[in-house]
């Protein structure tokens, strides 16, 4: 009864007001920052390192299940 209660009441509450306010102040914030550092630094290392890595080694798998690494 007070587990329905609160789910009801303060979880629809805190999804309208908090949910909407993190994604506008901190998801922005994030992706903007740190989104961008990430795929900057991170996605062309991993691209070049284990794409190829992957490609070598797994590469005859994945093409018989066409996944294209």
């Amino acid at each position: 009864m007070i587990r329905r209660f609160l789910d009801e009441r303060y979880g629809r509450f805190l999804d309208e007001r908090y949910g909407r306010f993190l994604d506008e102040r901190y998801g922005r914030f994030l992706d903007e920052r740190y989104g961008r550092f990430l795929d900057e630094r991170y996605g062309r290392f991993l691209d070049e390192r284990y794409a190829r890595f992957l490609h070598e080694r797994y590469g005859s798998v994945t093409e018989i299940f066409g996944y294209n690494l």
